[in-house]
């Protein structure tokens, strides 16, 4: 198993080439998933019960180079894409803490779509003054990624108003991209 992480497993219904009624199954077995682990023999078992027409198998080793039966096809891949080097990330009205902006009004509206901001923490800056907070739903999310990806830099996207609701306030909102960087 690789260092620390659970077996993880991504099974989702082949829409795009059977439409909405599909009865194809894919099943993602990642690549420190060993083949006697309890959790691969049982989501195995389930995703092959379970699939009318076409069972897909996408895993990163030979699991299933023993099998031979009528139907079954091997397709192996030797070049697959490094991993990418950085990703960006818009982030949405869920992704930062909206009540946060009420406190830094004359800051977020200085601002324009373009601006750089730093990243400290679960902050963006600008000029090292805290601008945005970043949701804890958000912020646990991307702290479950950092032994892939760290955040970088950032930059405002877009700024837009928001009324609490509670209070009948309207407030800018600074809906940003994040940059993150492969390790």
């Amino acid at each position: 198993m690789c260092q620390g992480e659970r077996p993880s497993l991504v099974r989702s219904r082949l829409l795009a080439q059977y439409g909405r009624c599909s009865s194809g199954y894919l099943l993602w077995l990642a690549e420190c998933f060993p083949r006697v682990h309890w959790l691969f023999c049982l989501c195995t078992y389930v995703a092959m019960t379970r699939a009318r027409r076409t069972l897909l198998l996408h895993c990163f080793g030979d699991e299933f180079s023993y099998v031979v039966a009528d139907g079954v096809k091997h397709h192996y891949v030797t070049n697959y894409p490094a991993k990418p080097k950085s990703i960006m990330l818009e982030l949405g009205m869920k992704d930062v803490n909206l009540g946060f902006f009420s406190r830094c009004q004359p800051e977020v509206l200085r601002l324009r779509s373009g601006s750089p901001l730093e990243v400290s923490g679960d902050f963006l800056l600008s000029d090292g003054v805290p601008v945005v907070n970043f949701s804890r739903s958000f912020s646990e999310h991307l702290k479950s990624h950092y032994h892939l990806f760290r955040p970088f830099s950032a930059e405002v996207c877009f700024v837009v108003y928001w009324t609490n609701v509670s209070t009948g306030q309207e407030y800018a909102v600074l809906l940003c991209k994040l940059e993150l960087c492969s390790i």
